[in-house]
């Protein structure tokens, strides 16, 4: 090994920066930024409009339309998706890509890296980030850094954010999470509306869902008590109009077996919603979900339809229809389908994955077991046995495929492969 490999090699071990002695220089007559060797006379053209310092092999540099990160030769190694320059003393630059953020100083530091799996952006609260590790969520400012870190947890992300693509909450928006094993509320600046010190918490427009030393009432967000801390488990409010409730929509608990409403606007527990039928006389019917995150169904005369178990409950008409007898259940990773007016489950609790579809206005099911699916009619009896490594519905057919042959398939069940 010659004498100037040696060298290198040895700074190297010694941690030394080689492009250290690149610095960053102002080119008056250009206007813009670049680097110089004054050592060895070795330069990056003057190009850019804020240069940072080289530090491990990289330099941070905002071009007109990006900020970058270059490599000793000017090359770009890295582009920043979202990246802002904070101009102070030092300066830094604060950036979010796709898995990663973090916050550079201005002699290349590079002080701290978030890592996560999505980011998500509010465009009505500036340059505002909620990062997102499945059920772990941290704040990110890009004037800032991290204001939240990612110690926090949410039961449902997009209700808890307002999230469709992006985020749509304004600042006066009140977050429900999970910390240390307790909930709490806190506002878009990080400030503690309720401290972290509920079993559980959901937020009902101004009020709050609350359970406490195993015992369950509604609150505001100054923890004023509206309903006392009596029973045992908050299943949430029914809504006869959607999204938004009428003042006499009662909260929903469960007591010792029993489902009570409570209506606010009378202070008292009432034996049924009002005007809990619906237009054609029946009953109407409500999803209702536990401190856990556990769904059921129930009615609004407080009758239990389908017991509050399950991770996941849809009804298995592809329209909706909350009436309809079957509704496909998921628990454990596994899902099956129960029968409302019979209370006993159909398709057993060992399929993957259950999807319905509409041919000729009947209702089918695409069922998921052990890898392979099969086809079921509108009453879950089976069509075909689990044949297919894929399925999907078609206007007036099914498309399958099956190793690495394609075709067709009739709800009769009949295949046809093209040749």
């Amino acid at each position: 090994m010659d004498m100037k490999k040696l060298v290198v090699f040895l700074l190297a071990l010694l941690g030394f920066d080689l492009c250290a002695q690149l610095k960053p220089y102002y080119d008056k007559k250009q206007s813009y930024w670049g680097y110089k060797d004054s050592t060895t006379g070795k330069s990056i053209h003057a190009g850019y409009i804020t240069a940072f310092n080289f530090k491990n092999g990289y330099a941070v540099v905002e071009e007109h339309d990006r900020i970058i990160l270059i490599n000793k030769d000017g090359d770009m190694h890295v582009v920043f998706n979202h990246a802002k320059i904070i101009n102070g003393t030092p300066r830094k630059m604060f950036f979010v890509n796709d898995s990663v953020a973090g916050e550079y100083l201005e002699d290349g530091t590079l002080v701290k890296e978030i890592r996560f799996k999505q980011a998500y952006k509010c465009p009505n609260f500036g340059d505002f980030f909620v990062l997102k590790d499945g059920n772990r969520v941290g704040f990110f400012d890009m004037y800032k850094g991290l204001v939240l870190p990612m110690e926090y947890e949410t039961q449902n992300f997009e209700s808890t954010f307002n999230a469709d693509g992006d985020l749509y909450f304004s600042e006066k928006a009140r977050f429900c999470l999970k910390h240390n094993g307790k909930w709490g509320i806190i506002d878009p600046y990080v400030e503690t509306i309720l401290p972290f010190e509920y079993d559980y918490l959901v937020k009902l427009d101004t009020l709050f869902g609350a359970c406490k030393n195993g015992k369950c009432g509604v609150i505001n967000e100054r923890a004023f008590v509206r309903i006392p801390f009596i029973y045992e488990t908050f299943l949430g409010r029914y809504s006869s109009h959607g999204f938004y409730a009428r003042k006499e929509d009662p909260f929903i608990f469960m007591d010792k077996g029993k489902i009570i409403f409570y209506r606010l606007d009378i202070n008292k527990v009432v034996d049924k919603v009002p005007a809990s039928e619906n237009e054609w006389g029946r009953l109407a019917m409500m999803t209702v979900y536990d401190q856990q995150g556990k769904v059921g169904l129930v009615d609004t005369v407080g009758k239990i339809l389908i017991p509050i178990e399950f991770d996941g409950l849809n009804s298995s008409n592809e329209k909706g229809d909350q009436f309809d007898p079957f509704w496909i259940a998921c628990k454990d990773k596994k899902c099956g389908v129960y029968e409302r007016s019979k209370g006993y489950k159909i398709v057993p609790f060992e399929c993957e994955n259950i999807q319905t579809g509409i041919i000729d206005g009947k209702t089918y099911y695409v069922v998921t077991k052990n890898r392979k699916q099969g086809l079921f009619d509108m009453n879950m009896k089976p069509i075909t046995d689990y044949l297919y490594n894929y399925l999907s519905f078609n206007t007036n057919d099914l498309s399958i495929y099956n190793e690495g042959r394609s075709g067709t398939l009739s709800v009769k069940g009949e295949a046809k492969w093209e040749k």
